[in-house]
């Protein structure tokens, strides 16, 4: 489906995009400075003012900022696409109700402009770790294939929330907690050996965590990504994506009559 429509997936991200920095001052350069202005916070507040360090060999001054940075790129795809999914049907009503345009591809734009932050944002800190020497360039290779389960879970969510969302009005409160919990209890402001033993269980249990684990390894300790994990989160991740697809199709002759 994605391949069929992808001339129009790639024109509505390239709209949505132009349309976040089309009335801005500086225009597109936010796009690079906003995550150089959170990278820059992050570094002084968690290197200078509290010191904090995580532990690998590497680390060097600035290294708890970057491996934070590394976490919230992986968590906003996932938090800004599941809250933005929510009101995906109502707000764009007008095409819902097109019943021969393809509203299924909606999900796949709402994950394509996240995706797009986590790029702009995932190239800033790999410039930033290769000027500062830190973690292993050779397999930062692994990094698309750490990333692809989380877009393809992302979108099984982003297509059932939006279901959920067009039925139930006061679903978005809800989504805002549940993703503002997905923060802190994913190893994202710490390392799952930071986690007290009898927690470990339930943190592992957290889909975020074994890719956080992957992508950091891959990131800075130059790990590459355990094929038997990784081929676990991708089957997870399809049966995921499988189902919200599926559920979105069943419900979207009747979600024209909701909007």
């Amino acid at each position: 489906m994605a391949w069929h429509h992808r001339p129009l997936i790639a024109r509505l991200v390239r709209r949505e995009i132009s349309a976040r920095y089309r009335s801005s001052l500086l225009g597109f350069a936010w796009a690079l400075l906003h995550p150089l202005l959170l990278l820059a916070v992050y570094t002084f507040v968690f290197s200078v003012v509290f010191k904090a360090r995580w532990g690998f060999a590497s680390e060097g001054h600035s290294g708890f900022a970057f491996m934070l940075f590394s976490g919230l790129l992986v968590y906003n795809l996932v938090a800004a696409s599941a809250n933005a999914a929510t009101q995906l049907v109502v707000q764009n009503a007008v095409l819902v109700k097109e019943m021969l345009f393809p509203t299924e591809v909606l999900a796949w734009v709402q994950v394509g402009v996240r995706l797009f932050d986590l790029l702009i944002g995932l190239a800033l800190l790999l410039l930033c770790l290769a000027v500062t020497g830190t973690g292993s360039p050779a397999t930062w290779l692994w990094l698309p294939a750490v990333a692809l389960p989380v877009v393809l879970g992302t979108l099984g969510i982003v297509w059932g929330l939006s279901v959920l969302g067009a039925f139930f009005r006061d679903l978005s409160p809800i989504v805002q907690v549940a993703t503002m919990a997905l923060l802190f209890l994913s190893p994202i402001f710490y390392s799952v050996s930071q986690v007290p033993e009898q927690f470990r269980l339930a943190t592992a249990a957290n889909p975020l965590s074994p890719v956080l684990e992957m992508w950091r390894g891959a990131l800075f300790r130059g790990e590459a990504p355990e094929f038997g994990s990784l081929v676990v989160l991708m089957g997870l991740s399809w049966m995921v994506a499988a189902a919200g697809f599926a559920w979105y199709l069943r419900a979207k002759p009747h979600l024209a009559d909701v909007v």
